[in-house]
């Protein structure tokens, strides 16, 4: 049960930093603020880099928001549990009841996002084309920020091992 929590709080952890660092400013709400801002500015410049077009940039979008609900609704929910174990530790005698049914609604939360992340990238598999494909996969290996995000592509030459993990021909 312990390894649940640590996870659940390493997935919140992987969320805030892929959205940006520092905590909630400007407005100290779900709007715009500085991950909308970082958000935005991600979105630019992936739309650069894959060189999209409006409607692959409609869709990558609407994946962003929703997994970005999805992770919403998962700290939230680990927010929640915070309470629920305190309130047992503050207890006479341990009562496990609440903190069960808080995993559970933590388990359901990782699942929704877990399903969202799949759905996410299927869609945009979808719409990508295989060029577009490989790069996208380069900066996810990689980083947003790595060098090797298409910009320089002599790398890639002894690393693949079998013909079958070959990079798709430019």
């Amino acid at each position: 049960m312990f390894g649940f929590i640590v996870g659940t709080l390493c997935l919140i952890g992987l969320i805030k930093v892929a959205k940006g660092h520092g905590g909630w400013r400007h407005g100290h709400g779900r709007g715009l603020g500085r991950y909308g801002h970082m958000r935005e500015w991600m979105l630019r410049r992936l739309y650069q880099r894959l060189d999209t077009t409006a409607g692959q940039e409609k869709v990558i979008a609407q994946v962003f928001t929703d997994l970005e609900r999805e992770a919403m609704n998962l700290k939230d929910e680990a927010r929640r549990s915070r309470g629920d174990l305190a309130w047992a530790m503050r207890a006479e005698v341990f009562d496990a009841a609440p903190l069960n049914e808080s995993f559970k609604k933590q388990k359901e939360g990782v699942e929704a996002m877990h399903k969202a992340v799949l759905e996410g990238a299927q869609k945009i598999h979808e719409v990508l084309s295989p060029q577009q494909r490989l790069l996208a996969s380069e900066m996810i290996e990689h980083g947003f920020h790595g060098g090797h995000c298409g910009h320089h592509r002599s790398w890639r030459r002894d690393r693949f091992s079998t013909p079958y993990q070959q990079p798709v021909q430019l």
